[in-house]
């Protein structure tokens, strides 16, 4: 026997157009809100690897005055400041503190690696594996950069490249790095 089906009994199979284009729109609001929350855990964590990894240059710089009796300034050449206290218009006895900025923290940074001349017994004081290197315009692997002289760089909050920049206070005998 065949069964007839009235119109007034058929069901829909199926979403109505409403209903789909109500799921895309709460889709669509909560990858926005992912996407937000993921770029900020981003910046959070750039900034926190930037905070860390100037403590870890600074306790590196130490660790070098501390093995040879002498801060990981460039014998000559490079360019850095040296700060002198006037008082009276005659100088007084000077405040070495050398700031090594931009591209020249090269000068200062890459004593603290293995291969340096300036490293005679071959210590690693930096751990180079997260550090990352400006070289011929590119941002590379500290260790992917070679064993030449390199300046240390990092992305900022708005991922723009900027470079470290090293204080050595002889005289305190207190290192900052920015």
């Amino acid at each position: 026997m065949k069964r007839v089906i009235k119109s007034s009994d058929k069901r829909r199979r199926g979403f109505t157009m409403m209903e789909l284009l109500a799921v895309m729109v709460i889709i669509s609001m909560l990858i926005g809100i992912s996407i937000t929350a993921a770029q900020w855990v981003f910046r959070t964590l750039r900034e926190k690897r930037y905070v860390t990894t100037c403590r870890i240059l600074e306790t590196a710089i130490n660790r070098y005055h501390h093995e040879y009796r002498e801060w990981p300034i460039p014998l000559s050449g490079g360019t850095y400041s040296t700060t002198y206290k006037v008082s009276g218009g005659k100088y007084d006895n000077p405040d070495y503190t050398y700031k090594f900025s931009g591209e020249n923290n090269k000068e200062c940074l890459s004593m603290l690696r293995r291969l340096s001349d300036r490293n005679p017994k071959r210590i690693p004081f930096i751990d180079e594996s997260g550090l990352f290197a400006m070289k011929n315009g590119k941002m590379l692997p500290l260790p992917g950069a070679g064993d030449e002289a390199v300046a240390l760089a990092y992305r900022n909050r708005k991922n723009k490249v900027e470079y470290y920049s090293v204080t050595i206070d002889v005289e305190a005998e207190k290192v900052s790095v920015e």
